[in-house]
């Protein structure tokens, strides 16, 4: 890859490589406010023993507060599933019903093979005609 100093992308991977010149990357870190940002904030943090010990803790709790996120967004999306599963089964169960009241079948007929009482049946069948 060719290093081209006025793309921001490529002045960022540049200067997250290891086995940079050091005249390099002073160069980058001086054409680039951010990378110059950074390089400040890497030196401070690095040299002060309590403030890196806060930057680790505050690094820990947001690895932890993203994962806690991730973990409810995964059951919710099990829940919403379920949820949506067992609605789908019943609307199945009702159209069957609706189809076999078309058909003629008698209700308690309708309400053992579908698996539901007869007064949902029957509610079936008057919202049906």
């Amino acid at each position: 890859m060719a290093k081209d100093m006025s793309n921001p992308l490529h002045r960022w991977l540049l200067y997250l490589t290891e086995n940079m010149p050091e005249h390099e990357r002073r160069e980058l870190i001086e054409r680039d406010p951010d990378l110059k940002k950074t390089e400040e904030l890497l030196l401070r943090l690095s040299g002060d023993e309590e403030t890196y010990r806060l930057y680790e803790a505050r690094e820990h709790s947001l690895m932890e507060r993203n994962s806690l996120i991730a973990d409810g967004v995964a059951k919710g999306l099990e829940e919403g599933m379920e949820k949506g599963m067992e609605k789908g089964v019943e609307q199945g169960k009702i159209d069957v019903a609706k189809n076999m009241l078309e058909k003629g079948f008698e209700l308690a007929l309708i309400a053992e093979l579908t698996g539901m009482d007869i007064e949902q049946v029957r509610g079936i069948s008057k919202t049906n005609t």
